[in-house]
């Protein structure tokens, strides 16, 4: 399942959150190579005139973008500890490498 956040036509300019099922004809995935971020999947979803039922709407018409702002404060420390930690382990490998290369 993904979750998608769409505008609703004839529905004032608001965000709305919705899960659309990975199988959904009306979807194609593609994946998009990264740097660094081993083991994160970054890719895009095309929807072509998707139709995705009203029972998987999550909260309410307009009230995607609080749902939205509400995940991204978790998400935003989610990627500091994974930075943090991605930044130790680089200063692990670059005081290893140093401690036993062999110079000249």
């Amino acid at each position: 399942m993904f979750i998608v956040f769409a505008n609703i036509s004839g529905f004032e300019p608001s965000l709305t959150a919705f899960l659309l099922q990975h199988s959904n004809p009306a979807l194609c995935i593609r994946q998009l190579k990264s740097m660094g971020l081993q083991g994160t999947h970054w890719g895009e979803l095309e929807l072509d005139d998707a139709w995705v039922p009203a029972n998987h709407r999550i909260g309410g018409e307009g009230q995607g973008f609080t749902i939205f702002s509400n995940h991204f404060s978790f998400w935003r420390c989610a990627m500091a500890a994974a930075a943090l930690g991605g930044a130790a382990s680089a200063m692990d490998r670059a005081k290893d490498r140093l401690r036993n290369r062999q110079a000249f």
